[in-house]
């Protein structure tokens, strides 16, 4: 009876601690592309697992919170990546379908699918059993601004994108809420543009990270700048990062920073002197202001990003193979692996935590 009972406390304590590790693991998934065929791949970096989870010639993956969602051959799938199985939700006619995971809300998502005759149609799905819901294609606000801005985390500041009449130069503005009222608290200085699409928030909401150069025609080289909204203090983090004439939607969107959790620190590729020959990963101490390569080489090391945890930095580069390969290091920039196998090359990356 003693043996029977403290083999039942053994296989409880394996259990909810199976449950426990399960809820706080993290994982890269990532896409493999091989002449026609996507491959879908998980890696776990603490038990070192790759594990393949679907491969095909029509494959999109959606990774929307605690969903890893995929869909093949207009089939719709949801992973569940501890457990490395796979349950079918709901089957489309449309061939082309994406969704959208409705954020604090019940367990559904916006589907919009295009059919043959170009007619996009929309559906609610319900994530937990599957079932579709067609609906009305949602009313969405008229008479806004179309001016771009991206809301601070703490919603108490608006970083604000605006192109002058006449002008090909954007410039950037903070407005916030002053006694009540809008007003812009800062702008960019005068014979400066940016990057229009890039500017990024701390966590904190204290700093937005930006790339801008000098008004001198859209070409040139851009350097990653910080603007502080306490210190109200603009800061040059890297001189010549990229230069305008990589501009494409691959290349340019690799040089997004990325900022831990604290806001304390800022993670980046840069080309020295804006040139495609050599590419660095850089981390930028926004206290100190110091700056450390964490790794480097010929070639590109492009999309930089934190794990869930930040024991973890993941990037794409080419620097052993003519195509990128998903590489794994330490914030030190030590511990370097290449995750990704000899099948293909990586297409894309992302961390993923079941919740």
């Amino acid at each position: 009876m003693k043996y029977r009972f403290a083999l039942l406390l053994i296989l409880m304590v394996i259990f909810f601690s199976s449950v426990a590790l399960g809820s706080s693991l993290e994982y890269l998934v990532f896409i493999q592309k091989t002449g026609d065929q996507v491959i879908v791949y998980t890696y776990q970096p603490e038990t070192v697992e790759l594990k393949e989870v679907i491969r095909g010639k029509n494959l999109s993956v959606f990774l929307q919170g605690k969903y890893f969602l995929y869909l093949k051959d207009q089939k719709l799938f949801q992973y569940h990546a501890v457990a490395a199985r796979s349950k079918e939700l709901a089957t489309f006619e449309e061939k082309r379908v994406y969704l959208e995971v409705i954020p604090d809300g019940p367990e559904q998502a916006l589907v919009v699918a295009e059919d043959k005759y170009k007619i996009f149609n929309w559906y609610v799905l319900e994530l937990s059993d599957g079932s579709l819901r067609r609906v009305k294609q949602p009313q969405f606000a008229t008479g806004t601004s179309r001016v771009p801005s991206l809301t601070s985390p703490d919603r108490k500041a608006t970083a604000v994108i605006k192109t002058p009449a006449f002008s090909q130069s954007p410039t950037l503005l903070i407005e916030a809420m002053v006694k009540g009222k809008t007003e812009t608290v800062w702008s960019l200085p005068k014979g400066m543009m940016i990057i229009p699409d890039w500017p990024v928030w701390s966590p904190d909401s204290r700093r937005i990270a930006f790339y801008a150069k000098e008004d001198k025609g859209i070409e040139g080289f851009y350097s990653l700048y910080l603007f502080d909204l306490v210190q109200k203090e603009l800061v040059l983090v890297e001189k010549q990062v990229l230069a305008k004439y990589l501009f494409s939607n691959y290349s340019m969107a690799s040089f997004i920073p990325a900022w831990s959790k604290d806001g304390k620190y800022l993670i980046f590729q840069s080309q020295p002197n804006g040139l495609p020959t050599r590419s660095l990963v850089m981390k930028y101490d926004v206290s100190t202001g110091e700056k450390k390569v964490l790794t480097d080489s010929p070639g590109s090391n492009d999309y930089p990003a934190w794990s869930f945890s930040e024991r973890y930095i993941s990037f794409i580069s080419n620097r052993e193979t003519p195509g990128r390969q998903l590489y794994l290091m330490d914030p030190k920039g030590e511990n370097l692996k290449r995750v990704s196998s000899g099948e293909g090359n990586t297409e894309w990356a992302s961390w993923y935590r079941p919740e």
